[in-house]
């Protein structure tokens, strides 16, 4: 088994949004952070890029969408990071039955403005979480009710086009992220905290390959956010419990619980290759949210 050294974070920062939550947070290939939010109250959302050191490097103005924000700070947004034809791209989709888009801001081009994808109304696709999928495509949670399924999204061109769905076998995810092992192949992995629940899901024929559920360690799991590394690990923010799981990808076994209470509560998890680091986006004590980077060592241990 491999042993996981990370206790202390190398740095950390708060970001200067006066109003954003979980939802709005994601992590590019190179460790930089990007963030949904408002930076005063009464003034228009916002989109800001944060670099390693918690230094800010762009800042857009968010998609003009009349439920950009609820009285809870905003719920049907999502945001990601990705590249399309080596162009960065910070993605974000509004799941709203009026919207159902998806708004691409070129980082290279002051935010260019590129509608990907949009079907208003209450129809058969409403993009919410979203990962990067393989061979240039999109996955995207279908928050339309009852569907129990991730879209598979070809973001080769514009706009996106619906390319496959892949069943969530009676779950309607709240996060999704895939990876690749020797053994599975290439996976869906999806979570609902409220159910207590994590299923990899083979993104070829479809199939349950393995599932967590329940209690680990006497704490019931409440999966808040996923991440695969290189070596086919899997690290999941076990959310209120104040932990990181870290798991075997293709088997689903465990192979380590990570205690990390002086975090606070953990939302999101990140892995960062180029690092290599980990990120927490997380709560500790008074101070709402905090980007945290650590270093990471694997160890051999009995």
């Amino acid at each position: 088994m491999c042993s996981m050294v990370a206790h202390h974070p190398v740095r950390e920062f708060q970001p200067q949004l006066h109003c954003w939550e979980k939802r709005k947070f994601c992590i590019t290939d190179t460790g930089e952070v990007v963030l949904y939010g408002i930076t005063r109250p009464d003034t228009p959302p916002v989109i800001h890029k944060y670099n390693c050191n918690g230094e800010l490097q762009q800042s857009w103005p968010a998609p003009k969408c009349g439920h950009i924000l609820t009285p809870r700070g905003g719920s049907y947004q999502q945001i990601f990071h990705l590249c399309i034809q080596d162009v960065p791209y910070v993605l974000v989709s509004c799941c709203h039955y009026e919207c159902n888009s998806m708004t691409l801001y070129d980082t290279t081009r002051h935010g260019r403005v590129t509608i990907a994808y949009s079907n208003p109304g209450k129809g058969k696709y409403s993009p919410g979480r979203m990962c990067k999928g393989p061979a240039g495509t999109l996955l995207a949670v279908n928050t339309t009710k009852g569907s129990h399924q991730v879209i598979v999204f070809d973001s080769r061109s514009m706009p996106f086009t619906v390319k496959d769905t892949i069943p969530m076998h009676g779950m309607e995810p709240t996060f999704i992220s895939y990876m690749e092992t020797g053994h599975t192949g290439g996976m869906v992995i999806a979570s609902k905290f409220s159910r207590h629940i994590i299923n990899a899901i083979s993104f070829k024929d479809k199939h349950l390959i393995w599932r967590l559920q329940g209690d680990v360690m006497g704490s019931m799991i409440s999966p808040h956010s996923m991440s695969p590394d290189n070596n086919e690990r899997l690290y999941v923010s076990d959310g209120s419990n104040e932990r990181i799981l870290v798991l075997d990808g293709s088997s689903g076994c465990m192979l380590q619980v990570i205690q990390l209470q002086e975090l606070g509560t953990i939302w999101r998890v990140a892995w960062c290759d180029k690092q290599p680091h980990l990120i927490f986006f997380h709560s500790r004590h008074k101070q709402k949210y905090v980007i945290s980077y650590f270093n990471v060592e694997f160890c051999s241990s009995v």
